[in-house]
């Protein structure tokens, strides 16, 4: 995106929680399965299968969005570091929305003719991670040329010396060898590659605006030279298209990934530009890019709190069917690299990104996206500035730094575990929202959201688990579903540090049933081990 407004506020009197529940068990199981969330569980009884089907939890779903208008001295401070590992950050999306578009990477780099001089730098982005230690991702710009891609491809990956022909685009620019942009990252302060393993060529191309083609929406906002899906895979007399991009960046890594701008939902829509780049890219794709905004205009918090369970099936469930009949020998991972509440902030004109309603809003798309089969995701975005209606897309405020609720959307989700199992809630439970886990050492998780005004009870029931478990319980809180602040533990943090909070102690649990209450509007972690001392290690 990148295309961020303004607007009002609003009012729903309760308070906000969210838990998780992990657990420790010697039960692995490796079966191939489709867990889920359902009803049929006894009232007032959550039940987690442990002995049944599992499927993994792929953590680079936890990836956010990082703008290059970030500052670079906001991109390379320690504390702001920190801070994205704390939250538990795993995938960072460079350089951000529509902008990426017209980021020129070598000009912004050696600051010659960038068309925001200010803004960060591939360096700075470098920098960010290093230290943070997360996965990189790279949208190049579709106005570029291949050769210009390539080249960044070894700014960010390349081995200084590697005499490695990049060649002459076909503007008659010669980029030379991939050591000779090693070595400028080298001089910019990183002789070893800091490597970008994930690249998608272009940002929201379908959206291009009425003068690049017929087809093109009256509205379109995205400055580039086609929205014609077929055009855009293949290129044309002036323009590369994504399998040439594709090419020349893997001609100098080719253990990169890269992935063809999508749509979700119905890929007939914007003139079938989904149907034609999955026909056209024939299997040659790495991953298929969705974006997913989920509101143009204010809506009701119980639509809002809906619509993660309600739509995300048949999103993914489209693009998949789309890309399973072109390639039917050939699974393609789906990539939302863009992903939040409202498409505008126009359209938010209560303010709800910044309110404790979107750290609900956010929990529950990670868990129905892990569900449906995304390989990974990207909140739209790090820091992004408050609008005059109060609304927020950053996970952090651009001024304070302080942490927005949608952090702990995140941060919990974070040390969720590994795989998703099985979860049936009792129908008189069925406003909660549960996703049961399992972490790599047996600990099993269990993540609960509760929406309502009302504290919930609830037996919870671990089917194949036996013996005495040890259990804490952590809980994010806050006055309303409508507050901006938020409490973790009881307390109001001044930092993103959670270990510094006690979790509640829920002592011992036996024979694989305890009973637990969510507090009302709860996003709660409550964390059963049998080896709890193993637990804490690992979370320090």
């Amino acid at each position: 995106m990148g295309r961020r407004t303004t607007a009002g506020r609003r009012a729903v009197l309760g308070a906000c929680v969210i838990a998780v529940v992990t657990i420790a068990s010697c039960s692995t199981n490796d079966d191939a399965g489709a867990p889920a969330v359902t009803s049929g569980a006894p009232d007032g009884t959550i039940v987690v299968d442990v002995a049944g089907t599992s499927i993994p939890f792929d953590h680079r779903l936890l990836g956010t969005n990082a703008p290059a208008w970030i500052s670079p001295t906001q991109l390379t401070d320690p504390s702001f570091h920190e801070k994205l590992i704390d939250m538990g950050t795993s995938v960072l999306r460079m350089p951000g929305g529509s902008w990426s578009n017209a980021y020129d990477w070598l000009a912004c780099e050696t600051d010659t003719g960038c068309e925001w001089h200010w803004a960060a730098r591939p360096s700075d982005f470098a920098e960010l991670l290093a230290g943070t230690g997360a996965e990189g991702m790279w949208t190049v710009r579709i106005n570029g040329t291949a050769e210009e891609a390539a080249s960044l491809v070894a700014f960010f990956n390349g081995e200084v010396g590697d005499d490695t022909v990049i060649g002459v685009d076909r503007e008659g620019e010669d980029w030379g060898t991939v050591g000779k942009w090693a070595a400028l990252r080298a001089a910019n302060g990183h002789p070893d590659p800091v490597r970008v393993a994930l690249w998608e060529v272009g940002n929201e191309v379908f959206g291009a605006r009425p003068e690049a083609g017929p087809e093109c929406a009256s509205f379109g906002w995205e400055d580039v030279w086609t929205c014609d899906g077929n055009e855009y895979v293949l290129g044309n007399d002036d323009h590369d298209g994504f399998l040439r991009f594709r090419e020349e960046m893997l001609a100098v890594d080719p253990t990169i990934e890269v992935g063809a701008v999508g749509i979700g939902g119905d890929q007939g829509e914007w003139s079938a530009f989904g149907d034609k780049v999955i026909e056209s890219t024939a299997g040659k794709i790495d991953f298929y890019v969705v974006h997913d905004y989920g509101f143009n205009s204010a809506a009701p918090s119980e639509e809002v709190l809906d619509r993660p369970s309600r739509d995300w099936p048949t999103t993914l469930d489209d693009a998949r069917e789309a890309l399973a009949a072109a390639n039917p020998a050939n699974t393609v991972p789906i990539a939302i690299t863009e992903y939040n509440m409202f498409s505008f902030y126009d359209g938010d004109t209560d303010g709800m990104m910044a309110e404790a309603i979107s750290a609900f809003y956010i929990a529950d798309t990670i868990g129905q996206m892990a569900l449906n089969g995304a390989s990974m995701a990207n909140l739209w975005n790090l820091l992004n500035g408050e609008s005059s209606s109060g609304s927020d897309y950053g996970v952090f405020d651009a001024i304070t730094g302080a942490t927005n609720p949608t952090f702990f959307a995140i941060a919990m989700w974070s040390r969720f575990g590994d795989e998703l199992l099985l979860t049936r809630i009792g129908d008189d439970l069925a406003d909660l929202h549960a996703y049961a886990g399992r972490a790599a050492d047996g600990n099993l998780t269990l993540l609960v959201l509760n929406p309502t005004d009302q504290p919930m009870t609830s037996a919870i029931q671990l089917d194949g688990v036996s013996g005495p478990l040890t259990g804490t319980a952590d809980v994010m809180s806050a006055p309303s579903l409508d507050a901006r602040e938020v409490a973790f533990n009881g307390t109001v943090l001044t930092s993103t540090d959670l270990f510094a909070t006690t979790p509640t102690n829920i002592g011992e649990v036996a024979a694989g049933r305890f009973s637990f209450t969510f507090e009302p509007y709860s996003i709660t972690l409550v964390s059963l081990a049998s080896g709890l001392s193993d637990f804490l290690c690992k979370r320090s």
